[in-house]
């Protein structure tokens, strides 16, 4: 077999050989990412019942409702009692759609501290005060 014969049979041999690896490589990761292989129902938590799982969402509602008012940039900024009415105004308007027991919302002045029941009873709260890491309490407790 001449030089110029035998380099045509290793080309067209390496050619081949790295088709072959590429259509493994597409095979494999085609597998990898198909949608096959995922779960075909949500998996089960074991965590909150499917009958708590209407609370649970009435809770993040909520949280979040009173989280995006208490974490504005422009909240700290506020005195106390423009503080006190926000989150009360927030409250109430949980209140009127019926996230939160009506009449359930109860002020502390002395502790700055907001109480609520969520619909399935549950007490929830909102402090005014500044928490402290070290102490793991709130500042003046």
């Amino acid at each position: 077999m001449s030089v110029q014969k035998s380099r045509k049979v290793f080309y067209g041999i390496a050619i081949i050989l790295t088709l072959l690896l590429l259509l493994l490589l597409f095979f494999f990761i085609g597998k990898y990412i198909s949608k096959e292989n995922a779960p075909k129902t949500p998996p089960d938590w074991g965590v909150i019942p499917a009958e708590e799982t209407t609370y649970f969402n009435e809770y993040s509602i909520v949280d979040v409702a009173i989280e995006r008012v208490v974490s504005d940039e422009s909240f700290n900024s506020l005195t106390k009692e423009e503080q006190v009415k926000l989150v009360a105004d927030t409250l109430a308007k949980l209140e009127s759609e019926e996230k939160i027991i009506k009449g359930s919302i109860a002020y502390d002045e002395a502790h700055l501290a907001f109480t609520f029941r969520y619909t399935n009873n549950a007490i929830g709260g909102v402090s005014l005060k500044e928490f402290n890491d070290e102490t793991d309490s709130v500042d003046g407790a």
